[in-house]
């Protein structure tokens, strides 16, 4: 309540005390709506700002028939710039442009003055403070408020994902020069190392039918091993050639004999065996 009190003095001499009482609950409690309205309004500003910085994002706000600019702190940080270093213009931000975003940014702006819709699109910057190459990506979105068009637009600094995609992109083109390479690879197993493997193949096998019986018993030995040894030398490269030809990894299985598998090792390594005299245990 708030009372108002004068003291008056009548003709008499005698003094009376006047008041008039008046009820401000409704005022009152304006003003605390008015306190906590303000409060929570702080803490979203705040909040905001703090969830741009994290996010690497600003937003900006333009009126063109009016001329009118708004930035937030953000935006401004995102090209260099100290927060509301500058008055609210569209121009602060160009001596960030790099000379092949120029045209397509005035391009871009005679859209937005015009009213027109505006697709999203990136750009490369160079920082106003140090000169770092950024990225950017803005995201115009066209809105008619008391009648005029009105563009929010989040600016949001794409750099780590860029350069992440064009390390991808460098990866691939590494990986397809090796898979030239491979084809090349692939030329050669088939044509420079098959060729004169048929021809020992071919000699092996004249010597067999013809004097097969003109050898000694170890001669003979030597040749089923020669044979044998070629014959696992074809089956060596036509799994090479398998191998290489294979993109994506979708795994065979076969069902094999481990006994045959070990036969065959312990032919392959004959002459290592007998020359280290070892013993195998299976």
């Amino acid at each position: 309540l708030r009372t108002i009190t004068e003291t008056i003095s009548a003709v008499s001499g005698e003094s009376y005390l006047l008041g008039l009482t008046e009820d401000v609950t409704t005022e009152t409690l304006s003003r605390e709506e008015l306190s906590r309205a303000y409060s929570d309004l702080k803490f979203y500003n705040e909040s905001s700002a703090e969830a741009e910085k994290l996010g690497k994002f600003g937003f900006w706000q333009w009126i063109p028939e009016d001329k009118k600019f708004w930035f937030s702190d953000n935006h401004y940080r995102i090209f260099g710039l100290e927060p509301k270093q500058y008055p609210h213009d569209l121009s602060d931000f160009f001596p960030a442009m790099v000379n092949e975003n120029t045209a397509e940014s005035r391009r871009v702006i005679k859209k937005m003055i015009a009213g027109k819709t505006v697709e999203p699109f990136s750009q490369r910057i160079r920082r106003i403070d140090n000169g770092a190459i950024r990225y950017i990506s803005i995201t115009p979105k066209r809105m008619i408020e008391d009648g005029k068009v009105n563009y929010l637009t989040i600016t949001k600094d794409i750099t780590e994902e860029t350069l992440d995609k064009q390390n991808l992109e460098d990866q691939n083109r590494i990986l397809d020069a090796n898979n030239q390479e491979l084809q090349a690879f692939n030329y050669v197993a088939s044509h420079d190392l098959q060729e004169p493997l048929r021809k020992i193949e071919t000699f092996i096998s004249r010597l067999i039918d013809k004097d097969f019986d003109n050898l000694s018993d170890e001669g003979k030995e030597y040749l089923k091993r020669t044979k044998s040894s070629a014959g696992r030398m074809r089956n060596l490269i036509d799994d090479l050639l398998q191998f290489s030809r294979s993109t994506r990894g979708e795994n065979v299985f076969e069902i094999c004999s481990l006994n045959q598998q070990l036969e065959e090792a312990k032919e392959e390594l004959q002459t290592q065996i007998e020359q280290k005299q070892a013993v195998i245990n299976h």
